[in-house]
């Protein structure tokens, strides 16, 4: 599946010897079906644009759905969707994932939107002492993984496997640091409202359609 359309809601498979789902662009659809369990390895590589709480949700339920996967290969940027879902690292999940054995990320920038976004999502409840220091953890380089969500993938599977690859050319690296530092110098004499300014301005991105 590739840029699905926005005009319907609902994937209902029927394939009983699916082996490999692939996926890239927005999720607009949740996804359903009563012979998913032959599915057990999936590639997503998503994207979101506006509602971004609820294209959360939606590739949530997919992994709910797809529960009996051994492979999950994913891109930074799908990891950074699902940590957008409502307490997410606040509760249980018993029965997500059981088999997963191998996880496999994909180290790509982030998009404008979701990067801005992420960084919404990492203010929320910090306090303006934390919000000033949560610059300079962002030149990190695997900043694009959620801190936790690693761990809420592999919650319930008896072994892990992680790999993550790097899709970054060396050039782009460089760059990407060299932005990330100054954007830590820029914040050092910045406005005490620096939070406050992302929030209003993410809320100015979810009216655009």
């Amino acid at each position: 599946m590739s840029y699905n359309s926005p005009d319907f809601t609902k994937i209902e498979l029927s394939a009983p010897s699916l082996y490999t789902i692939t996926f890239d662009g927005i999720p607009y659809q949740r996804l359903s079906g009563s012979s998913l369990s032959s599915v057990k390895q999936v590639k997503i590589d998503a994207d979101i644009s506006t509602r971004f709480e609820e294209f959360s949700l939606i590739l949530f339920n997919w992994l709910q759905e797809l529960d009996n996967i051994k492979s999950l290969t994913v891109t930074a940027s799908t990891l950074q969707i699902l940590s957008l879902v409502p307490d997410l690292f606040n509760v249980k999940l018993p029965s997500l994932l059981c088999n997963l054995k191998t996880l496999k990320v994909k180290l790509k920038p982030l998009p404008f939107r979701l990067h801005l976004i992420s960084e919404l999502a990492m203010f929320k409840n910090k306090s303006h002492k934390e919000i000033h220091k949560m610059p300079e953890a962002s030149a990190e380089p695997f900043f694009t993984i959620p801190e936790g969500i690693v761990d809420i993938l592999f919650q319930n599977s008896p072994s892990r496997e992680i790999d993550i690859t790097d899709y970054r050319s060396p050039h782009q690296i460089v760059q990407w640091v060299e932005i990330d530092l100054k954007t830590v110098e820029a914040n050092e004499t910045s406005n005490p409202q620096r939070g406050h300014n992302f929030v209003a301005f993410i809320h100015n991105l979810g009216t655009l359609e």
